[in-house]
C-alpha cells in the first residue's frame, strides 16, 4: 500500500485507507470513533428488514436496531451503548496514544464481540492490535510525511531530494 500511495497513481482522496485518515488531520477535524457504526452511519438491513449497525454484527441480538417494516426501528439505546463504550477517550489502550483522535480507536469489532479466553483469543487480539494500531499508525505517518514533503517542496521551489525520502523510510517504516 505504501508503494501504491507513494507512486501517486491514485489521488489521496480516492485511495483507501488514506482517504479515511487524511481528512482527519485537518485542524479541528479529529474523530472520537473508529467508524460510523456507533453513530448509525453504517446501517445494514437484512432481507427480513432487521437493522444492525455493522455488517459484522448482523444476527447478534444485542446489536439489533429494530425492524424497518414493523416500526421497531430505530432502537437508539443500542447506538448510545455502543457510543459510550467505543468513544476513544474511554478505550483504555487509546487514552495515552497521540494518534487517538485521528484513528478514533480503529475498528470497534474486537471491543464489541468478546473473545473466549485462551491462546486463540490472544492471537486474535494481537492480530486486531496490529490491524488497528500498527497499520493505522503507518498509514497516518505516510500521509503526514506526504504533506510535509509537499509543503517543503512548495517552500523550497520543488527542491526536495529523493535521498531525504529514502532516509525517511529507512528510519520510519
Amino acid at each position: 500500500m505504501a508503494d501504491i500511495y507513494q507512486s501517486k497513481l491514485w489521488n489521496e482522496r480516492e485511495l483507501y485507507p488514506f482517504n479515511q485518515y487524511a481528512p482527519r488531520l485537518a485542524p479541528n477535524a479529529g474523530t472520537s470513533f473508529g467508524c460510523g457504526a456507533p453513530c448509525g452511519k453504517t446501517l445494514i438491513v437484512d432481507v427480513n428488514g432487521d437493522a444492525y449497525p455493522c455488517i459484522y454484527l448482523v444476527g447478534i441480538s444485542r446489536f439489533h436496531l429494530g425492524n424497518i417494516t414493523n416500526g421497531t426501528y430505530p432502537k437508539r439505546n443500542v447506538l448510545r451503548r455502543m457510543a459510550d463504550r467505543l468513544h476513544v477517550d474511554r478505550i483504555e489502550e487509546c487514552t495515552s496514544c497521540v494518534w487517538r483522535y485521528v484513528c478514533g480507536g480503529g475498528c470497534p469489532l474486537r471491543r464489541l464481540v468478546p473473545l473466549d479466553k485462551g491462546i486463540a483469543a490472544e492471537k486474535v487480539a494481537n492480530y486486531w492490535k496490529r490491524v488497528n494500531c500498527d497499520y493505522t499508525k503507518k498509514v497516518i505517518e505516510l500521509v503526514l510525511w506526504n504533506r510535509a514533503e509537499s509543503t517543503a517542496s512548495s517552500l523550497l521551489g520543488g527542491n526536495v531530494t529523493h535521498e531525504a525520502s529514502t532516509v525517511r523510510y529507512a528510519v520510519h517504516c
